[in-house]
């Protein structure tokens, strides 16, 4: 359990628990090293295209070259100066206008930079570099209670719970990458958003948490019996 302390990383599966993500130690380092060279090899022998190889192609096929990196760099300068002009913003209305295009213009570098990106993710590199991840992912993430979740990495490899899997695969390479879990929550744009949707919930619908107050016993007191009632004597 002391390990967990040292954690630099929790995150939840929903219907399985909380795990941990701990710092590897030189033997997982040596052995996802060794899956890395093992799998470069295994992928340059049956054919898989090299990085560099990738990229001639590309270059071949007009994909890449100057007319990509000019508007990869405008697209850059187009979300750098409108998060410049929404932060500057005064007016909640025009700066949630501005947010929205920084978000939109964000996901177009993204899917303009995929042009490139996609293919170069079926190269002898990248399959490497995804065995390694994976191979760590197998020996570095722990339970609640310290423990390895996987023994090796076949036993990862045969994990039957997809979200599981691929949520701690996931996990560990954003720890890599030294990047948090919601870091696609904090960018300038949605940090904007979600104060601007705060400040729009009126007041008397935002749930406030009160601190529980110390119940004091209750005295119990006994009940008074009724006086019996009076009656009037008729006359006679």
């Amino acid at each position: 359990m002391s390990d967990l302390k040292n954690s630099n990383r929790k995150f939840v599966v929903d219907g399985v628990g909380e795990f941990f993500v701990h710092v590897p130690s030189s033997d997982s380092i040596r052995g996802s090293d060794w899956h890395y060279s093992r799998t470069y090899s295994s992928a340059l022998t049956e054919g898989v295209p090299t990085h560099a190889e990738m990229f001639d192609i590309l270059k071949k096929r007009g994909l890449v070259g100057e007319a990509y990196d000019k508007r990869s760099q405008e697209l850059k300068e187009i979300v750098g100066n409108k998060i410049v002009e929404m932060e500057l913003c005064e007016n909640k209305e025009e700066k949630r206008v501005l947010a929205e295009e920084v978000s939109k213009y964000r996901q177009e570098l993204f899917m303009w930079n995929q042009r490139v990106n996609g293919p170069l993710s079926n190269t002898c590199e990248q399959m490497a570099e995804d065995s390694r991840i994976e191979h760590l992912t197998s020996s570095i993430v722990r339970d609640k209670d310290g423990n390895k979740v996987w023994k090796d990495f076949d036993s990862y490899k045969m994990e039957m719970n997809r979200d599981l899997s691929f949520r701690a695969r996931f996990e560990v390479m954003l720890f890599l990458q030294g990047l948090d879990s919601d870091f696609l929550e904090k960018t300038p744009e949605n940090m904007v958003l979600k104060e601007l949707d705060d400040d729009s919930i009126p007041e008397e619908n935002k749930v406030v948490i009160l601190p529980l107050e110390e119940k004091k016993p209750v005295k119990k007191v006994a009940a008074k019996k009724a006086a019996p009632k009076k009656t009037k004597k008729k006359e006679k």
